[in-house]
């Protein structure tokens, strides 16, 4: 049933004789409910750096039954994969915050945006994919991002090689390279 809202069911028997018992009807409650609606954004610091950057929100449904809140068995957990590696073990995150957003939602949210409180440190040279995977009483999500080898806007290497948008090829004789458009003007 996809509808929220007070409904009557009735309820018969019937024998092995086929004789049929009178309808019994009873009032029941479908509760507002849908499975946790998740974002999740993640960054390297400045495209290029080790820190990476999170920020996630899960809206839940509360489930409240006479003011209790029955779906309060929320967790969000997380696994990481350097690409074309074994995924690592599950690892729960415990510090999210959780605000109600009306009167059937709450919304948990966990934000490291910063150096000084940066969500992990991976290698810029390698990718990664993170699979979080988040949970309430009743269902499962599960999202997988990709955070992609660090890129630099600007890299001077070797030699005087200068790039813009990707790490220089070192088997090119090209000092100039680009990985992105350049437009250059006529000052």
């Amino acid at each position: 049933m996809h509808t929220a809202g007070l409904f009557d069911i009735g309820v018969f028997a019937t024998d092995s004789r086929g004789l049929t018992s009178a309808i019994i009807y009873r009032e029941f409650m479908v509760l507002p409910y849908t499975p946790p609606r998740n974002t999740i954004t993640m960054s390297r610091h400045n495209g290029f750096e080790k820190d990476i950057f999170l920020n996630l929100q899960s809206v839940y449904s509360q489930l409240s039954v006479n003011e209790v809140i029955k779906n309060n068995d929320f967790s969000i957990r997380y696994r990481i994969q350097e690409v074309g590696e074994d995924w690592g073990p599950y690892i729960s995150i415990l510090d999210f915050t959780t605000e109600e957003t009306s009167s059937s939602e709450i919304t948990a949210t966990y934000i490291r945006n910063t150096v000084e409180n940066a969500f992990l440190e991976l290698d810029n040279a390698n990718d990664y994919n993170l699979q979080f995977y988040i949970s309430d009483r009743l269902s499962k999500v599960y999202n997988t991002i990709n955070i992609p080898a660090g890129i630099p806007f600007v890299f001077e290497g070797q030699e005087g090689r200068v790039s813009f948008g990707m790490i220089p090829d070192w088997e090119s004789p090209a000092k100039l390279q680009s990985g992105t458009d350049i437009l250059a003007t006529d000052i």
